[in-house]
C-alpha cells in the first residue's frame, strides 16, 4: 500500500518567500512615508485655506457673469424703447420682441414691462421651455387680463387667450417698479415673491422715457429665478466633495446646488394664475446639509452676515472670512465673498469642502518625498517576487510533472524547464522515465495501470466475478493476405488496422485484453465498471466496422479487411492471472469461450457481427438484431440462440429490415419441424440475395430433413464442429 499523502494546510515556500520579503519592504517605506506625511500635513492645511479662498473667488467671478445676460437684456430693451425702434404703445410689438429675446437668451426667466397707465405686457419662460404671456390692457377703457399660451419651441402665432378676471395685478405697484421709479436707473429689487408663479427670484429693473428724456413712461424689468441659480451653482465643481452656495445680507439661502422647488410655494398648476405667496427661504442655519447649517453658528460668519446687513457703500463693503471647522463628523474648510449686486444689498457667495481632500495633496507630497525609499522598496519587492516565483514556477513544474508521471499521463515532452540545475535534473530524469514508460503501454493496458494507480494498490494473483461483455474480432482469409504480402507492407496495414479497431474499443469504454494475431479480445464493465455495457460493446461493433470501412477507401491499394466480430455477455472470472512475476489481467470462464466461438461462426453463416440472445437482451432498445440460427458450439452441451447485429433503429434499410424479418419467419418454420415450408421462404431470400450463407445452409438443411426425417430428440441446433 502507498504511504498516504501529508492533509492540512500548509504553506508553499515560494509565496511565503515572496510575502516576508515584500511586508518587510514595504514596512520600511511605510515608516518613510509617516515620516514625511507629518513633515508635510501642517503646511499644506494652510495651502488648502488659501486654494478654498482661490476657489471662492472663481465661483464668486463666475456667479457675476450669471447676470450679465440680465443687465444685457435689460439694457438693450431699454435702448430699444427709448429710441422709439420698439413703440410702447403697442403691446403687440414688445411682445414679439420678448419672445424673440427669450427664444434666444436661455439664461432669462422672462421680460416684462409695465407703464404709467397700468397696462402691463411679460412673457415667461416655464419649465418644459414654454413660452406663455401675461397681458393686461385697457382697451375701451375696460381691465382684460389674459394669458396666452405656446408649446415648446412654438411660434409667436396668435394663440388661445385666457381671461383671469380674478387677477388685480398692478405693476405700478410691484417692488421692481416703484424701485426703479425711484433711483431713476438700474435698480435690482431684494428677493421676493413673484406674484406670477409663487417662486422667489429677483429682478433686474430700468426706467423707461421715450426719446430718452422726459418723465418715465413706464418700467421695464427682467426676472431671475432663484431656482435658475440653485442650478447654475450645482454645475460649479469644487473638488470632488465641496459646492458652491449664495447668501443674501440676512443670511438666507438664495442658491444652493440641492435646492429644489420642495422648498418652496409650489408654481401653479392652471394658467399660470395666482400661487400662494407663503413661500421664503431657508436660513443658512435651517440647510438640510450639516456641514452648511454648522457654519451659520460660527461667530467669524454671524459676524461677517451682521456687517452685511448694515448700510454701506462699495468703499465699506464687508471683506471675505475664511474659516475651518469641525461638522457631521468630518473637517471642513469654508471661504466667504462678497458679491456686489446692489450697494444696500449685497451677497455672500460661499465655497465649502472636506479639509482631507486637500490632505490629499499633503499625501501626495508625502508619497513624492519618499519616492526614493518607497523605489527601493519596490525594486526590492519586485526582485523577492521575482526569485520567489522562479522557485515557486520550478517547484510547480516538478509537482506537475510528477503527477502527470504518477497518471501515466505520457504523451509529449517536460513542458517547460527550470533555472535550477537540481530542479532540471530531476525533470531530466522524469523524461528518461517517461520514455521508457512509453515503450512499455504499449504492452499492457494502460486504463488497467492507471485504474491501478488511483487505487494505489499493488496487483496480486486473482480475480473476481463480474458480468462483462466479451468482444472478438478476426480477419477473414488472413493467412492468404499474409502470404501476398510484404511483411514491412503488412506490419503497416496491421498497425492502421488495430489502431482503428482500438480506438472504436476505447471510445466507448471498452477495455483491449490482447491482440493475438490478427485478433483482438476486448470487454467492457472491467476494471472500472461500464454502465450499459452491452449497449457500448455492441456501439463499438458498429463504429468498429464503420472505421474499417474507411480505412479501406483511404487505402484501395490494399486488400479488403473484411472484419468478424462475436460478442457475449456474462458473468466470468476477470483478474490478474499469471505467475508471480508476470501478471495478464483478463477475463477467463465459458462466457469467454462462447464469444470466441461466436466470432468463428460468422465464417459459416456468412455474417460480420453474431451476438448471443444475452447480449441482445442486455443491448435494450434502439438496436436492430436479426434471429440467426439455433447453435450447438463446440465445448457446450446446450445450444445458443444467434443473432446478426444489422445497425442502429432507423439507420437499416427497408429493404434489408424486411428480408430479416422474413428470414426470422422462415427460421421458425424451420424450428417447428416444418421443413417444406421453411425451405419455400429460404429458396426464396436466395433467389433475392444469392450471398446470405445463413438461408443456404437453412435450405440444405431443410432439403436433408424433408428425405430424413429425424429422431423426436432434433432440436434444431446447428453443431459447430470447429473453432
Amino acid at each position: 500500500m502507498a504511504q498516504a499523502r501529508r492533509s492540512g494546510w500548509r504553506p508553499r515556500l515560494g509565496p511565503t518567500f515572496a510575502v516576508v520579503l515584500a511586508a518587510l519592504m514595504l514596512l520600511s517605506a511605510a515608516l518613510v512615508g509617516a515620516i514625511a506625511y507629518r513633515a508635510h500635513a501642517g503646511s499644506m492645511l494652510a495651502f488648502s485655506r488659501e486654494l478654498i479662498q482661490h476657489n471662492a473667488e472663481l465661483v464668486r467671478e463666475q456667479v457675476d457673469r450669471f447676470l450679465v445676460p440680465t443687465r444685457q437684456a435689460a439694457e438693450l430693451a431699454l435702448a430699444l424703447l427709448e429710441h422709439q425702434l420698439i413703440r410702447v404703445e403697442q403691446l403687440d410689438d414688445i411682445e414679439a420682441y420678448f419672445f424673440d429675446f427669450l427664444s434666444v437668451h436661455l439664461d432669462v426667466a422672462s421680460l416684462a414691462w409695465g407703464d404709467e397707465r397700468g397696462r402691463f405686457l411679460m412673457v415667461r419662460r416655464q419649465p418644459d421651455g414654454a413660452l406663455w404671456t401675461k397681458r393686461i390692457d385697457l382697451a375701451g377703457g375696460v381691465r382684460q387680463v389674459l394669458w396666452a399660451r405656446r408649446q415648446p419651441g412654438g411660434p409667436l402665432a396668435p394663440a388661445e387667450l385666457h381671461p383671469d378676471p380674478a387677477d388685480a395685478y398692478d405693476p405700478r405697484t410691484r417692488p421692481w417698479y416703484v424701485g426703479a421709479r425711484e433711483q431713476g436707473g438700474l435698480y435690482w429689487t431684494d428677493v421676493y415673491v413673484f406674484h406670477t408663479g409663487g417662486l422667489p427670484g429677483i429682478t433686474a429693473a430700468l426706467p423707461v422715457a421715450p426719446g430718452g428724456h422726459g418723465a418715465p413712461a413706464g418700467v421695464l424689468s427682467v426676472d431671475v429665478s432663484l431656482l435658475d441659480l440653485s442650478h447654475f451653482v450645482g454645475r460649479m465643481r469644487v473638488g470632488q466633495s465641496g459646492h458652491a452656495f449664495i447668501l443674501d445680507h440676512r443670511g438666507r439661502l438664495i442658491a444652493w446646488p440641492h435646492q429644489d422647488a420642495g422648498a418652496l410655494a409650489p408654481p401653479p398648476a392652471a394658467t399660470g394664475g395666482h400661487a400662494p405667496h407663503g413661500a421664503r427661504l431657508l436660513h443658512i442655519r435651517e440647510c438640510p446639509s450639516p456641514a452648511v447649517a454648522h457654519l451659520g453658528t460660527l461667530p467669524e460668519v454671524v459676524g461677517l452676515l451682521q456687517r452685511s446687513g448694515q448700510p454701506a457703500g462699495p468703499a465699506t463693503a464687508p471683506a471675505g472670512t475664511t474659516v475651518a471647522y469641525r461638522a457631521a463628523g468630518s473637517r471642513w474648510v469654508a471661504a466667504l465673498k462678497p458679491i456686489t449686486i446692489d450697494p444696500a444689498r449685497p451677497w455672500l457667495v460661499g465655497v465649502i469642502a472636506l479639509e482631507d481632500e486637500f490632505l490629499a495633496s499633503a499625501r501626495a507630497a508625502t508619497v513624492h518625498s519618499a519616492l526614493l525609499a518607497a523605489a527601493l522598496a519596490g525594486l526590492a519587492v519586485l526582485l523577492g517576487v521575482l526569485i520567489a516565483n522562479a522557485i515557486s514556477r520550478s517547484l510547480r513544474l516538478l509537482v506537475r510533472e510528477s503527477e502527470r508521471l504518477r497518471r501515466l499521463e505520457l504523451e509529449g515532452g517536460i513542458e517547460a524547464r527550470s533555472r535550477f540545475r537540481e530542479i532540471d535534473e530531476v525533470l531530466c530524469a522524469f523524461e528518461e522515465a517517461r520514455v521508457g514508460l512509453r515503450a512499455f503501454q504499449r504492452y499492457v493496458p494502460v486504463k488497467l495501470v492507471r485504474t491501478l494507480l488511483a487505487q494505489q494498490a499493488e496487483p496480486h494473483l486473482g480475480g473476481e466475478i463480474r458480468p462483462l461483455t466479451i468482444m472478438f474480432t478476426d480477419l477473414r482469409e488472413f493467412t492468404a493476405l499474409a502470404e501476398g504480402m510484404d511483411p514491412a507492407e503488412l506490419a503497416r496495414l496491421l498497425g492502421a488496422y488495430f489502431t482503428a479497431v482500438t480506438r472504436a474499443i476505447h471510445d466507448h469504454q471498452g477495455t483491449v485484453d490482447k491482440y493475438i494475431g490478427d485478433a483482438v479480445m476486448a470487454f467492457w464493465n472491467a476494471p472500472q465498471p461500464v454502465p450499459a455495457h452491452a449497449r457500448q460493446a455492441c456501439e463499438a461493433a458498429l463504429e468498429l466496422l464503420a472505421a474499417v470501412g474507411r480505412l479501406e477507401r483511404e487505402r484501395p491499394e490494399a486488400p479488403r479487411l473484411q472484419t468478424r466480430i462475436g460478442l457475449h455477455t456474462a458473468e466470468v472470472v476477470v483478474g490478474n492471472f499469471g505467475s508471480e512475476d508476470r501478471l495478464n489481467y483478463t477475463a477467463l470462464g465459458d462466457g469467454v469461450n462462447l464469444a470466441a466461438r461466436l466470432e468463428a461462426l460468422n465464417k459459416l453463416l456468412g455474417t460480420e457481427v453474431l451476438a448471443s440472445e444475452a447480449t441482445r437482451a442486455a443491448a435494450g432498445e434502439g438496436l436492430v438484431f436479426r434471429r440467426v440460427a439455433l447453435v450447438a458450439v463446440k465445448g457446450r452441451r446446450r445450444p445458443v440462440e444467434v443473432y446478426e447485429l444489422l445497425g442502429r433503429a432507423g439507420e437499416v434499410e427497408p429493404a434489408r429490415l424486411a428480408r430479416a424479418r422474413r428470414y426470422e419467419e422462415a427460421l421458425a418454420l424451420y424450428l417447428e419441424r416444418r421443413w417444406q415450408q421453411a425451405l419455400a421462404h429460404f429458396e426464396q431470400l436466395l433467389a433475392e440475395d444469392p450471398q446470405d450463407a445463413a438461408a443456404r445452409e437453412h435450405a440444405a438443411r431443410c432439403r436433408a430433413l424433408c428425405e430424413h426425417e429425424p429422431g423426436p430428440d432434433w432440436d434444431g441446433a446447428l453443431v459447430q464442429t470447429s473453432k
